[in-house]
């Protein structure tokens, strides 16, 4: 069995911080080192780690704390480990009990660089379980064979690093997609574990889901990344803006539209009130994109 460093970026995470502590003190199979770098919190963030170090001293815990983003503090981490298999997850998460161990198990059958593990959520709210589709690729949708390593949930080695590079440091969000497309375009062997999953915690309100769709539609831009379904936002509103001069149709679309956004996700809801919150964040999600490729190319321009 290889040894495993696991690896995160953390940044004003007391909320949730110790959660992830204690998913990763049951797991099945533990990591032999774990490594948190603390990116700048202000809040208790640290306090927090530093207390639980000594609640979970089997974990061999490291705190590092550097003023970096996400992905100079990934780099840094990796950098760090000890063991050439890296496990890496986010703040935010919850493992299930059995993660690592489905990871490795994985990579020990197929002898893949790479192990994209999965995820999934649990709403509390109309609202979250409204952004789960939003936000995730759902079961009925994954292709094993295309499925892109998130940093949630993924195993790799350091010779994939030494194939493609590390994160990029210019990038805070969408980092990992851009990273995942790098390795795609190396042919660096990538497979996917379904069982390795961890619990994503959804955005909560409104405004913090309009700022992580903007925050990663920014991130996509700077990387150079635009997905062609960004286009066709654009295209549609286009279309809204030239119809506004013919009351009718414009209305009949935006209904049209509405009913749209309830119908390709109402199966993964089940409440009216989720219902009504997939139109609204159809909308919210919509304007999030442009707003952060708009800003990218903006802040590309200015550059």
């Amino acid at each position: 069995m290889p040894n495993v460093s696991l690896i995160c970026t953390v940044l004003n995470e007391q909320e949730t911080i110790l959660p992830l502590l204690q998913s990763v003190s049951n797991q099945t199979r533990l990591p032999n080192e774990t490594i948190i770098v603390d990116g700048g919190s202000t809040d208790k963030t640290v306090a927090v780690l530093k207390k639980e170090k000594k609640q979970f001293p089997h974990l061999k815990l490291k705190i590092i704390q550097e003023k970096t983003n996400r992905s100079e503090g990934r780099n840094l981490a990796i950098k760090k480990a000890k063991y050439d298999t890296i496990a890496i997850t986010d703040a935010g998460c919850i493992l299930d009990q059995n993660w690592l161990e489905e990871l490795v198990k994985k990579q020990l059958q197929t002898g893949a660089d790479v192990v994209a593990g999965y995820y999934r959520s649990e709403p509390k709210t109309p609202f979250e379980e409204a952004v789960v589709p939003f936000t995730l690729v759902m079961p009925d949708k994954v292709d094993p064979l295309n499925f892109l390593p998130a940093t949630r949930s993924m195993l790799i080695t350091k010779a994939a690093f030494k194939k493609v590079g590390f994160f990029n440091p210019k990038l805070d969000v969408s980092e990992d997609y851009e990273f995942a497309h790098r390795l795609k375009t190396a042919h660096v062997s990538i497979v996917f574990a379904r069982e390795a999953t961890v619990i994503w915690l959804p955005r909560s309100t409104p405004s913090g889901f309009f700022k992580m769709v903007k925050s990663m539609a920014l991130g996509d831009a700077t990387a150079g990344i635009i997905r062609p379904k960004v286009y066709l936002i654009f295209i549609r509103y286009v279309i809204f803006v030239l119809l506004l001069s013919t009351p009718l149709y414009f209305w009949l679309l935006m209904i049209a539209y509405s009913i749209w956004a309830v119908s390709k996700n109402k199966k993964y809801v089940s409440s009216n009130e989720a219902y009504v919150w997939l139109i609204a964040l159809q909308y919210i999600a919509d304007i999030g994109v442009m707003v952060g490729t708009i800003n990218s190319i903006t802040e590309s321009h200015d550059a």
